[in-house]
């Protein structure tokens, strides 16, 4: 049992030296357009660690560069998520709000609303609006 535990502290000490590498690794002004395949391994570990910034930074490079849809979704979530600004939030809210038939996307616009309100009211009651059409 104890080895278990030993390996998986090992496993959790690697996970944050990469969160580490990764955060740090770009804090040079990285273009979503001018992305290397290291960059974008590097950009997915420090978006996953919480770098709101590497999150952003994907999403604009799956949605432009990739024309990966589903891709694209996946990362403006995970920016939404970390990033405390409402713009991320707001564009998730956007495009699920041509969803809002679905009560899952319905309800997940609106819990965006809640958040965005916190820190723009005014583009909570954009979204609020898009929302209600």
């Amino acid at each position: 049992m104890r080895k278990y535990g030993l390996m998986w502290g090992a496993l959790g000490v690697t996970f944050l030296v990469a969160c580490l590498i990764a955060i740090n690794s770009h804090q040079h002004e990285l273009s979503p357009y001018e992305l290397s395949s290291t960059d974008v391994a590097l950009l997915k570990v420090a978006a996953i660690c919480g770098d709101c910034r590497a999150a952003k930074i994907l999403t604009r490079y799956t949605f432009d560069v990739a024309l990966d849809l589903q891709g694209g979704i996946k990362w403006v979530r995970v920016a939404a998520k970390r990033c405390p600004d409402a713009d991320p939030k707001m564009e998730l809210g956007m495009m699920l709000v041509h969803y809002k038939s679905d009560p899952k996307a319905a309800a997940e616009v609106a819990d965006l609303i809640v958040q965005i309100r916190k820190t723009d009211p005014q583009q909570a009651d954009e979204l609020q609006s898009e929302l209600e059409r």
